[in-house]
């Protein structure tokens, strides 16, 4: 009777332990699950976020490359441009971070590019283009970087 006993103590220990381990596997794959979810999830917002940008600085400084050296043929065309180039310079600054000095050096850039619109300005707003796509390109390369990083589960 005894041994009988023992081997249901045993059994009931065993079930126990199965449960218990059971348990424990479920909540944590339902936690990695759930991490797992939020890093793609910031991931994929990361790189929408950099496509969006760089498409919007390419944009913005070929529009003002284009002013600064091609003819605007009447009133109506320039207030096409400058009204999109209006739009892209507060989308541009909508998308950046007010408190990152990075993004603060962009913003500073993406301002200066309309104060070199005369067309007897070329050669400073074809300087202000490269300061503005070089410290884009760092940026985006930053970010690019903290992405791939995040990807591998190393922040």
């Amino acid at each position: 009777m005894a041994d009988v006993e023992t081997k249901d103590i045993i059994t009931a220990i065993g079930i126990g332990l199965t449960f218990a381990a059971t348990v424990w596997n479920l909540l944590y794959t339902l936690s990695s699950n759930k991490k797992t979810r939020f890093i793609n999830t910031v991931t994929s917002a990361r790189i929408d976020w950099i496509q969006r940008l760089r498409g919007n600085i390419s944009r913005y400084a070929g529009l003002a490359h284009h002013w600064s050296v091609t003819p605007i043929p009447d009133r109506e065309t320039a207030r096409k441009i400058q009204e999109e180039s209006d739009v892209l310079r507060q989308e541009i600054r909508l998308q950046l971070n007010p408190y990152d000095q990075a993004d603060l050096r962009l913003m500073a850039l993406v301002e200066e590019i309309p104060k070199y619109t005369d067309p007897t300005l070329f050669q400073e707003m074809k300087v202000a283009i490269e300061n503005l796509v070089g410290e884009t390109q760092k940026r985006l390369k930053e970010e690019w970087d903290r992405v791939k990083k995040e990807a591998k589960g190393e922040l």
